[in-house]
């Protein structure tokens, strides 16, 4: 397909197995390519413990992933690419990422490249439900501020599951999705 020239916009969607690129024409809005690229050791289990609900990601799947995504979208175009003029970004929320002092994120620093506890945490990861109640109990002393109200509210919902071990029930129930097949290694649904 010749896009030469063409004014377009670049899309990524970061999820919990994969990150998608879809190339779009400014023009029209049509949709001039697209590629998947799934998170190699996600797929392979590393930094994950289902028994102990230890959902870990490595933050260098994500920068290959997205570069294959985007080389694979790119090379369904012409030899010539077109002129990208905007890059939009969606993620799977709620998914913490221990940083160095420097910013840079703790799993690319030597010495922490293979420690799960130095990984993105996943929005499914359950491992700090102790700690979680242990703070719940202590908001809940006397003279001390409602923070469980507060900020039951704004905790943002990641899927199915709930807001936090600390956030009321949902007044409506879930959506729930057909199942596109489960990754053998980490036990859950692909995205």
């Amino acid at each position: 397909m010749s896009t030469a020239g063409e004014t377009c916009v670049l899309g990524l969607d970061f999820g919990s197995d994969s990150v998608r690129a879809v190339v779009v024409r400014v023009a029209d809005g049509a949709e001039l390519a697209s590629g998947v690229a799934e998170y190699e050791r996600w797929m392979q289990g590393k930094y994950c413990d289902p028994t102990k609900q230890k959902y870990r990601q490595h933050p260098s799947d994500y920068m290959e992933s997205m570069t294959s995504a985007v080389r694979s979208a790119l090379s369904e175009l012409s030899a010539t690419p077109p002129k990208i003029v905007g890059i939009g970004v969606d993620t799977t929320g709620s998914s913490p990422i221990p940083v160095a002092d420097d910013g840079v994120a703790l799993a690319l620093k030597d010495g922490f490249s293979e420690d799960p506890d130095a990984m993105c945490i996943l929005w499914k990861d359950h491992t700090a439900v102790q700690e979680a109640e242990d703070i719940n109990k202590l908001s809940q002393e006397e003279g001390q501020p409602d923070y469980i109200t507060m900020l039951a509210a704004s905790i943002p919902r990641n899927g199915t599951g709930p807001r936090s071990c600390i956030s009321p029930a949902p007044t409506r129930p879930p959506t729930r999705l057909p199942p596109t097949g489960l990754n053998s290694a980490t036990g859950f649904r692909r995205c």
